[in-house]
């Protein structure tokens, strides 16, 4: 295994799809991948500079660490009639929906080895999501450039979420990019503490300019992918 040092620079970041996967095993995949960067081997050689997990989710609240549930709308029966589950997870940020027709990227990563600051990490995992809606023809912008809470915002509209824990250096949780996501699940709380009606999707942006011909969810999951490798100044492995 090579000597890892203070002046080492990582350069290439192994990704992983983990497909449509619940909440639960996926935030166990985190977690996993955390204590292979943390603690690593020659068995877990290949995460020594952490890893992209890409998912999608069956309908899930997550509250943030610091929640005590006060943005959780809904009640308990009503959650349960719409099989949604609900998690605390040791994320900055609110209370948030993840669901079919949304794309996580969960990056695990030293930010050290990276050359990264938090701030610019965040900036970073913004910038993804705007190049993507750029791609697409839509004028998006990072909220923590422009006074607005952190994430992608259109216009006034929020199409992407951002929400990080750090631990030891090393990132987990990240993104959610709305795709054409049921944006009624959002009415269950008050995504990010704000109104369900400020959060938008990609396809209903593409549709309020007439455009017919809407982007498949793994096309855009590309798209997102290779922009994140883009804005990151590295390459992915597979």
């Amino acid at each position: 295994m090579p000597e890892i040092t203070s002046e080492t620079t990582a350069s290439r970041l192994k990704a992983i799809d983990l497909g449509h996967m619940a909440y639960g095993p996926a935030l166990a995949k985190q977690f996993e991948h955390f204590n292979a960067v943390l603690h690593p081997d020659k068995e877990h050689e290949e995460f020594v500079d952490g890893c992209l997990l890409i998912a999608e989710h069956p309908p899930t609240i997550t509250l943030g660490k610091s929640e005590q549930g006060e943005n959780l709308i809904a009640a308990e029966e009503l959650l349960q009639k719409r099989q949604v589950e609900c998690f605390t997870v040791g994320r900055g940020g609110k209370t948030t929906f993840h669901g079919p027709g949304q794309i996580l990227l969960y990056p695990i990563m030293p930010l050290r080895r990276w050359r990264l600051r938090v701030k610019s990490f965040v900036c970073k995992l913004e910038k993804v999501m705007a190049e993507t809606c750029s791609h697409y023809g839509i004028a998006a912008e990072g909220g923590s450039a422009n006074s607005k809470p952190a994430g992608c915002w259109v216009e006034e509209r929020k199409i992407g979420q951002v929400g990080i824990a750090l631990s030891r250096g090393i990132s987990r949780h990240g993104v959610a990019f709305n795709v054409h996501t049921d944006l009624s699940y959002f009415e269950l709380i008050r995504p990010c503490g704000l109104d369900a009606s400020e959060v938008t999707h990609l396809h209903r942006e593409l549709q309020r300019d007439n455009v017919d011909e809407l982007p498949a969810l793994a096309d855009v999951k590309q798209t997102l992918v290779d922009n994140f490798a883009k804005v990151f100044a590295l390459s992915l492995s597979f």
